[in-house]
């Protein structure tokens, strides 16, 4: 049952996600705090106890709950405008910022960095959502582009090198692929660090090597050589990779 005295900020509520959901004061004096409650049933029919800070209009975490706990429920995708050349610009900006500060992608709602855009520019601040979506076509742009690099390519160099972060318990492998372009001016392509499924054994090591060279669509017998280091698993992975 809703509170009677529930207090509500004054904003236009135009996400859908906002139907099911009610703010409400929680605490009591200097404690006291807005916070949305989830008015939904679970599947067993209890009522949800899901709920969090109120936040103004940021919608996030509520559209997260609901296709996550809520499948029930059908949330409208999020509508594309039509971006002028200026505003795709302006998200592309935005994004490459916050993927080279290793910034989450929520940083584009923080509260001060949207006044900041709608007090000096005259662009619309990015959701969480927004953010992912020009991440995934960046993305996408710049395989589609190191593929072209590569397709053209008749030999290429490759240096590789595996390492395991204890503190994670996680490895990982760094691969790039050397080469000579039409000037004879030495290039490199940084293919990127990966995370290795188990161990930084030969065989592991091999299987994502392939699902790399598979992804940059780059054939083995393009590959001339290859320089790591004299670690025993690299030594095996050498000797694997010539008979593979």
């Amino acid at each position: 049952m809703m509170d009677t005295k529930t207090k509500v900020r004054h904003f236009e509520r135009k996400a859908s996600c906002w139907r099911y959901f009610v703010t409400r004061e929680n605490g009591e004096g200097d404690n006291k705090e807005l916070r949305d409650y989830c008015t939904l049933l679970c599947p067993d029919q209890t009522p949800c106890s899901y709920n969090c800070a109120h936040t103004g209009s940021t919608t996030t975490s509520k559209n997260r709950h609901i296709r996550e706990n809520h499948k029930e429920i059908s949330l409208p995708a999020k509508e594309n405008r039509e971006q002028t050349g200026i505003e795709k610009e302006f998200a592309e900006l935005v994004v490459k910022m916050i993927i080279s500060g290793a910034l989450p992608y929520q940083f584009a709602e923080n509260f001060f960095f949207k006044k900041l855009i709608e007090k000096y520019t005259s662009q619309t601040p990015l959701t969480y959502y927004e953010v992912k979506r020009v991440e995934d076509v960046l993305y996408n742009e710049k395989i589609k582009a190191m593929r072209e690099i590569i397709s053209s390519l008749i030999t290429v160099s490759m240096t590789t090198d595996g390492w395991k972060c204890v503190p994670l318990k996680k490895s990982f492998i760094s691969l790039t692929l050397h080469y000579l372009n039409s000037m004879w001016n030495h290039q490199s392509l940084d293919l990127g660090i990966y995370l290795i499924e188990g161990s930084h054994s030969a065989s592991n090591i091999l299987n994502k090597l392939e699902q790399i060279f598979s992804l940059f669509e780059l054939e083995k017998s393009k590959i001339s050589s290859i320089t790591a280091d004299n670690a025993s698993n690299m030594k095996k992975l050498v000797l694997a990779f010539s008979t593979y």
